[in-house]
């Protein structure tokens, strides 16, 4: 047994060497790193000028490398850059490899000073780094505003802290893997003031006993499953089942759901829905019901497996119904039959719509018989011209961007696709 005691106080020297050399590598890479260039006015202006002009420099979106490419042009950028902790409260593991990234995220948050903070670790750092970041997410939570992170990292036994300056969350899971949905709503009680929330890839088994979530500050929530086969049991929408969400906004859900959940969802927490996409396995009449809900809908993104006509012809001839409707969206229509007089009936009854769209599967879904009548193209022309966004085909091919003098009144859907296709 004694004989033991020096190797692991030999291989604690070897860890504690290798992880000085690793902080070494990093601040040479971030910080050490010179360059002959020249001082230019930019290092002569008070410092709340070159701050701006970093800021204004920078990437919109988070890129960690821009940040650290001012402190290797020369000295006087290096120190206007650490003067800054602006540059340094928006922390991503992107590109960086998983042995530097707890050495990065410690130098970070250092310069981070009280300025709020977004966190987004979308790498596995395995269990060698979980210790490290419960740590910095315990002593920094007063400050983090925005946390992007694996699923897996709840599910390792880490405590985690309140958050309660958190504003937007999202978690994500791992395709085909069924996750806790308790572990989900554990996660949520521990951030009262969420404005936003999303649930990537994420997929839960129903039937767990799990406490409840009421939040009035929720604003927009995001359910995308990550089964392949969206025809499976354990989707994503399950929590909607445990959540009342009074406030909320925008609404998506990306696979199909039991559009009877959504509507206890709907009538539990009558929120001020502005944005709602969901996928309906049902009839018309059932999103028509949904519909009812949500008076102040601006946005509808459905995929609908039912008669498109009849929801049009709902549409059109109930002015009461979705009476906000702005942008319309119905995705893998399969047949349009009859559907061109009554999504023109909606068009004039609905002032007040800009966008419309319907995607369908395939080409032959645009109805051969009709899909080239000069009447009814001319008419959607008119109200594109008057403002209306429309798109009616494929997703990346539009039938009516068309000229009207490219059509040929008895052209073939084949040779109609053909010559898409050579655009």
């Amino acid at each position: 047994m004694s004989s033991s005691v020096p190797a692991l106080r030999g291989r604690g020297d070897d860890d504690n060497e290798m992880a000085a050399v690793n902080e070494a590598d990093v601040h040479r890479d971030l910080e050490d790193q010179s360059s002959d260039a020249q001082l230019d006015r930019v290092a002569s202006l008070p410092l709340e000028l070159s701050s701006d002009i970093f800021t204004q420099a920078l990437p919109k979106s988070p890129d960690m490398r821009a940040s650290c490419t001012l402190l290797i042009v020369c000295h006087a950028w290096n120190e206007i850059a650490l003067a800054m902790p602006s540059l340094w409260n928006t922390i991503t593991d992107a590109g960086i490899p998983p042995m530097k990234f707890p050495t990065v995220l410690r130098l970070w948050l250092g310069r981070g000073d009280s300025y709020p903070l977004s966190l987004s670790i979308r790498q596995d750092m395995g269990w060698a780094s979980l210790a490290m970041m419960a740590n910095a997410l315990r002593k920094h939570a007063p400050r983090l505003q925005s946390l992007d992170m694996l699923f897996v990292y709840l599910e390792r036994g880490t405590t985690f802290p309140q958050f309660d300056a958190l504003q937007s969350l999202t978690l994500r899971g791992e395709k085909d893997r069924i996750v806790s949905l308790t572990t989900s709503l554990d996660m949520l009680h521990l951030a009262p003031n969420l404005v936003e929330c999303n649930f990537v890839d994420v997929n839960y088994a129903d039937g767990e006993d799990v406490q409840p979530w009421t939040s009035s500050s929720l604003r927009h929530l995001r359910l995308d499953t990550g089964v392949g086969d969206e025809f499976r049991n354990p989707i994503s929408s399950h929590i909607l089942r445990h959540l009342t969400l009074p406030s909320l906004r925008t609404l998506r859900m990306r696979e199909r759901n039991d559009q009877g959940m959504l509507i206890d969802f709907l009538t539990r927490s009558l929120p001020p829905l502005r944005t709602l996409q969901f996928r309906s396995p049902v009839l018309t009449h059932t999103v028509v019901e949904i519909a009812r809900m949500c008076p102040f809908l601006e946005e509808l993104h459905v995929t609908l497996f039912g008669r498109v006509s009849d929801m049009f012809e709902v549409l059109a001839t109930n002015p009461d119904i979705l009476p906000e409707l702005r942008s319309i969206t119905i995705c893998d229509v399969v047949q349009l039959r009859n559907v061109y007089e009554h999504v023109l009936d909606f068009l004039r009854n609905r002032a007040i719509a800009k966008t419309l769209r319907i995607i369908v599967e395939e080409l032959g879904s645009l109805n051969e018989d009709r899909f080239c009548d000069r009447a009814i193209y001319t008419q959607f022309r008119k109200f594109h011209a008057a403002g209306i966004n429309i798109h009616i085909g494929l997703p990346g091919i539009n039938f009516f961007s068309m000229e009207l003098d490219e059509l040929e009144a008895r052209e073939t859907v084949e040779d109609y696709r053909r010559r898409l296709l050579q655009h």
